[in-house]
């Protein structure tokens, strides 16, 4: 299986979809530590069982970890 992170936003009391980031994992461990290495500043991936990030405060961004799946 294949995953990739989702990026969303807060936006008005609501999550909206923002995009992917440009990478495909083999599991969801990988995406979390490539997520845990590109934000050392926010709490880990996977801290409450969620497979999601806490909101960043300045960006107001969430990261989620979704199965990919390839539409070819």
């Amino acid at each position: 299986m294949t995953y990739i992170l989702e990026v969303e936003k807060f936006v008005k009391g609501q999550r909206k979809h923002k995009g992917f980031v440009d990478k495909l994992f083999e599991t969801r461990e990988e995406a979390a530590k490539y997520y845990n290495h590109l934000f050392p500043h926010m709490r880990p991936l996977n801290y409450n069982k969620t497979r999601r990030s806490d909101w960043d405060t300045e960006t107001r961004l969430m990261f989620v970890v979704r199965r990919y799946y390839n539409k070819n």
